[in-house]
C-alpha cells in the first residue's frame, strides 16, 4: 500500500470522526431547530381557541409539541397535576412519547459505529495482516524456464539441494538465511526466485517493501512480524521481497515520523532474520536495483548470506532469450536470432520479451502466418523510439530538410567514432513526440564502457546539434528543440566521465561538490561539443549525401546507409 492510498484512508478516519461527533452532539439541537418555541400563556390561549386538536408531551424533556397552522411548535410542560384534564375538557387529544431503549442507547450505538469504522480504516491503514502464499503445488515455474544466467541458477541449485539434502547440516554445513538478487529492472529477479520455489518445491510469499510503509508509527514492523509469523506457519516457505531499498534503506537520524517509522520496520527485519535458524526451513530472497544504498547490518554475513547480481543480458542470454520466447512461433527463413542478439545489446530480459510479443502483434496484423525479420526490427525501433511511426503527420518541407540534416548528424558521428553500429535512420515522426530517430547499437559487446566510448556517446549525442548549426551556417539560432533530450543525456554521460576521470563519487558530497561536477561537466561538453562541429564539418558531404537520401526515401536501413561511405 504506498503513501497516497494511506493519507486517503487517515482523511477518511477523519471525516469519519468529524461526521459523527457532529451528529451526536447536534442531533437533539436539529430537531428543536425545526419548532417555533411558543410561552405557556400563548399555547393555553390557542387551547382556549380549539386552535389546537392535538399534542404530544414528551417526558423525558419536558416539552409539548403541536402543530398549528402547518408548523411545528412547542412549549414548556407545567409543573401541575391538573393539566392534562384542563386539555381533555378542552377537547385536546394527548399522546404522551414515553423516552424508548433506542433513544436511550442510540448515542452509545453511535459511539459503537465510529469505532467500528476506523477499526476496518485502521486495518486496512495496516494492510491486515493479509499476505498471499502460493502453494508449493501450484508454482509451476522451474529453472529450465529461465534463459541463460547459468552460473545464478548454478548457485541457486545448490542452495536447493542444501534445503533438501539433510547431508549438509548432518555435515556442520549451515543453509543461507537470505539471498539478495541486485541488478537494473526487468532481468528476472522475480521469476528466478519463483522458479527457485518451484525448484525446491516450497511454499512462496512475494511482498513488495511498499507494502509495509505507513502512515502510522509501528504499523510496519507490526506486518513484517505478521508476515513471518505467516511464513513459519507454512514452512517450508521462500519469503520475496521486492525492492527492498524501499524499507532496508541505510538507517538516518532522522528524528520525524517517517524517518522513526522506517528505523523501526529495518530493525524488526533484522531481528525476524535472527529469529530463526538455518533448520526452519524458511529462505528469505530480496530484490534490489540499489544494493549500495541498503543498511550494513541488513547484507551482512548471517542475514543476506549470499548476493547474486542479475546484470543485462549478455549476447549467449539474448539468444536463449528469443529462442525461448519464440519457440512456439513459426519463424521466416529470413529471420536470423544470433543477429538479433546482437542488435539487442543492453535490452534487459523483459524487454526482449516485449519486442518477441510485439513482432508477433505485427505479423497478425500484418496477415502473416510467420513472423518475419522486418516483424522484429520494426518491434526493436518501437521499442527504442517507445512509440510508433506517426501515420498521419503532416510535416512542411523545411521541417523535414532540419530533421534530415539532425538524424544525418548523429549517423555519420556515430559511425565515424566506431563505436556505434548505425541499424535504422528515419525522418518519420513518432507518437513519442521525436520528429524522426536514429536507432544503433555497440559495434563489439563488452561488459563495461570505457571513458572513451562515454565520451562518444556524448559526440554522438551532439552530432544531431552540430548538423544543426552547420547545416544553418554556423549560426546557434537555428538550434532546434529536438536537441533537448540529446543535452540531456549528454550531461548524464558527463557526469559519469567526470566520476570516471576523477576517481570520485560527488553524489556522496552534499551542495559543497555540485559546483566541482558542473564546472568539470561543462568542459567535458564544451570539448565534445567542438570535436562533433570539427568532426562533421571535415566529413560534411557525408552529412548531406545522408540528409539527401533521407528526405527522398524518409527511412534507410543498416545496409543503405553503409553505402554513403562506398
Amino acid at each position: 500500500m504506498n503513501h497516497s492510498k494511506n493519507r486517503r484512508l487517515k482523511t477518511a478516519i477523519y471525516l469519519v470522526s468529524v461526521i459523527v461527533v457532529i451528529l451526536i452532539i447536534a442531533s437533539p439541537k436539529l430537531i428543536t431547530s425545526t419548532q417555533t418555541k411558543v410561552d405557556y400563556n400563548t399555547f393555553m390561549s390557542q387551547v382556549e381557541e380549539k386552535k389546537i386538536e392535538e399534542v404530544n408531551i414528551d417526558e423525558s424533556s419536558d416539552k409539548i409539541t403541536y402543530k398549528l397552522d402547518g408548523k411545528r411548535c412547542y412549549t414548556n410542560y407545567p409543573d401541575y397535576e391538573n393539566f392534562k384534564s384542563e386539555l381533555l375538557k378542552s377537547g385536546v387529544d394527548i399522546k404522551i412519547n414515553e423516552t424508548s431503549i433506542l433513544s436511550e442507547v442510540f448515542p452509545y450505538l453511535s459511539l459503537v459505529l465510529y469505532a467500528l469504522i476506523v477499526f476496518v480504516l485502521l486495518r486496512n491503514i495496516n494492510g491486515g495482516g493479509h499476505f498471499s502464499i502460493e502453494n508449493s503445488a501450484s508454482i509451476k515455474t522451474r529453472f529450465s524456464d529461465v534463459a541463460g544466467m547459468e552460473e545464478i541458477k548454478e548457485d541457486l541449485l545448490l542452495i536447493a539441494d542444501m534445503m533438501k539434502n539433510p547431508t549438509y547440516a548432518e555435515k556442520g554445513a549451515r543453509l543461507p538465511k537470505g539471498i539478495l538478487l541486485e541488478g537494473p529492472p526487468g532481468n528476472g529477479k522475480t521469476f528466478i526466485s519463483r522458479a527457485f520455489a518451484g525448484e525446491t518445491g516450497v511454499n512462496f510469499i512475494a511482498v513488495n517493501a511498499s507494502d509495509f510503509s505507513s502512515s502510522l508509527v509501528g504499523a510496519g514492523s507490526s506486518k513484517i512480524r505478521r508476515l513471518f509469523k505467516k511464513a513459519k506457519a507454512n514452512k517450508p516457505c521462500v519469503i520475496f521481497i521486492d525492492e527492498i531499498d524501499g524499507v532496508g534503506s541505510a538507517r538516518s537520524s532522522d528524528n520525524s515520523a517517517a524517518g522513526r517509522e522506517m528505523n523501526t520496520i529495518i530493525t524488526a527485519l533484522l531481528n525476524e532474520m535472527d529469529g530463526f535458524d538455518a533448520s526452519s526451513g524458511i529462505i528469505v530472497m530480496a530484490a534490489t536495483n540499489r544494493a549500495d544504498s541498503l543498511d550494513e547490518a541488513l547484507i551482512r554475513p548471517g542475514r543476506f548470506d549470499r548476493q547474486l547480481v542479475l546484470s543485462y543480458p549478455d549476447k549467449s542470454t539474448r539468444l536463449a532469450l528469443f529462442r525461448l520466447y519464440s519457440k512456439d512461433a513459426e519463424l521466416n527463413d529470413d529471420v536470423d536470432l544470433d543477429k538479433l542478439a546482437n542488435r539487442t545489446y543492453g535490452c534487459s530480459c523483459s524487454e526482449i520479451e516485449c519486442i518477441v510479443n510485439e513482432a508477433r502483434i505485427l505479423s497478425i496484423k500484418n496477415g502473416r502466418d510467420r513472423l518475419h525479420t522486418d516483424d522484429f526490427e520494426n518491434a526493436i525501433i518501437q521499442m527504442t523510439i517507445k512509440g510508433s511511426i506517426r501515420k498521419d503527420a503532416n510535416q512542411s518541407e523545411k521541417t523535414r530538410i532540419h530533421t534530415a540534416f539532425h538524424e544525418a548528424g548523429h549517423a555519420v558521428t556515430g559511425h565515424l567514432l566506431g563505436d556505434e553500429e548505425i541499424a535504422v535512420i528515419s525522418i518519420k515522426p513518432t507518437t513519442s513526440g521525436a520528429g524522426g530517430f536514429t536507432v544503433s547499437g555497440m559495434d563489439d559487446e563488452t561488459d563495461y564502457s570505457t571513458a572513451k566510448n562515454i565520451r562518444n556517446k556524448i559526440m554522438m549525442l551532439y552530432g544531431g546539434r552540430a548538423a544543426e548549426y552547420l547545416h544553418g551556417g554556423k549560426n546557434p539560432d537555428v538550434i532546434s528543440t529536438g536537441a533537448a533530450d540529446d543535452v540531456r543525456k549528454a550531461t548524464r554521460y558527463a557526469i559519469t566521465l567526470t566520476e570516471l576521470q576523477t576517481g570520485i563519487d560527488y553524489s556522496l558530497f552534499a551542495d559543497d561538490g555540485k559546483a566541482e561536477v558542473i564546472k568539470r561537466c561543462q568542459s567535458t561538453l564544451n570539448n565534445a561539443w567542438e570535436d562533433t562541429v570539427k568532426l562533421l564539418e571535415t566529413n560534411w558531404h557525408y552529412v548531406e549525401k545522408t540528409a539527401e537520401l533521407l528526405i527522398k526515401k524518409e527511412t534507410l536501413t543498416k545496409e543503405e546507409f553503409q553505402q554513403v561511405f562506398e
